[in-house]
């Protein structure tokens, strides 16, 4: 395995489609469906987690707030926003924050691969 990424999304269709498409590339994701039960995850594994992906709009707790509370376990945590809100508007929310990047929904498989892959391998792309 090239590694092991937290997704945390409340669509159950785009969990799926991308735990499979990263499985076919050799990644494992373990999905949750809330922020607070990907925090309890991630507490409970983030040895483990080489990538958090996060959606920014969660039931509960916020996917802002799950992102505090994830840098609250570990400072290091490496986040990639997922969202269907512009770019422009998630980076200027996160800017200086510590997400190392940005996935647009939705999801093209080759772009999807292509960046979760750069993710896990260089830091960021």
């Amino acid at each position: 395995m090239k590694g092991v990424v937290l997704m945390i999304e409340d669509e159950e269709h785009i969990r799926i489609v991308f735990r499979d498409a990263m499985f076919d590339e050799g990644v494992m994701v373990v999905a949750t469906a809330s922020g607070e039960d990907g925090v309890n995850f991630y507490r409970e594994h983030h040895d483990e987690i080489g990538l958090v992906v996060l959606d920014l709009s969660l039931p509960g707790i916020s996917g802002g707030e799950t992102f505090s509370r994830l840098k609250v376990i570990n400072p290091m945590v490496r986040v990639v926003i997922s969202s269907g809100f512009p770019n422009e508007e998630v980076t200027k929310k996160f800017d200086g924050t510590g997400v190392i990047g940005y996935l647009q929904k939705p999801y093209n498989y080759v772009t999807l691969v292509h960046a979760i892959n750069g993710f896990l391998g260089e830091g960021s792309i």
